[in-house]
């Protein structure tokens, strides 16, 4: 078993994703055809309910060298296996809008501070304005899946 693959295997297993699972906030989605591909794995997070949209979001990470690499993730439409359409993408006011719009990284990565696509130039700028999400070795899963989840459920996001 690969070193990235065995790290991620234990930081699922903790307690604060664990505990993400149990109160239906989170899963790793395991019924997918490319499931378990290492280092592809499929994770769908929970969306605060909107009347005709989805109340969960799939992303497609790719977590190779995790957690030594920062991951990336793409929204993913599991259906058609394709990363999601622009319309079906989450918008909000504000933060949601940016972090899920295709534009800022034809979307292949969700535009955030802990996503290694999106790290890209950003170094200047979001290492100290965002230090607290700019991927750091010692960081678990948990940090991008809680905060794309805290997005999800926040006022901010306002629908699909």
């Amino acid at each position: 078993m690969s070193p990235d693959l065995s790290a991620f295997i234990r930081d699922v297993e903790k307690v604060d994703f664990q505990t993400g699972i149990t109160e239906g906030s989170w899963g790793i989605e395991d019924d997918h055809p490319q499931y378990p591909s290492w280092p592809i794995v499929f994770i769908w997070i929970k969306a605060s309910p909107k009347e005709n949209h989805p109340n969960k979001f799939y992303l497609r990470f790719n977590l190779e060298g995790y957690p030594s690499t920062a991951p990336t993730a793409c929204l993913w439409d599991m259906q058609l296996n394709t990363q999601l359409h622009e319309s079906k993408r989450p918008r909000g006011d504000r933060y949601v809008s940016a972090v899920f719009h295709s534009g800022m990284t034809l979307g292949n990565a969700l535009y955030l501070p802990c996503d290694r696509v999106a790290m890209v130039g950003h170094e200047s700028t979001w290492r100290d304005s965002q230090s607290n999400l700019w991927w750091k070795s010692t960081f678990t899963i948990i940090k991008y899946v809680g905060y794309v989840h805290f997005l999800l459920t926040s006022a901010d996001y306002a629908q699909v």
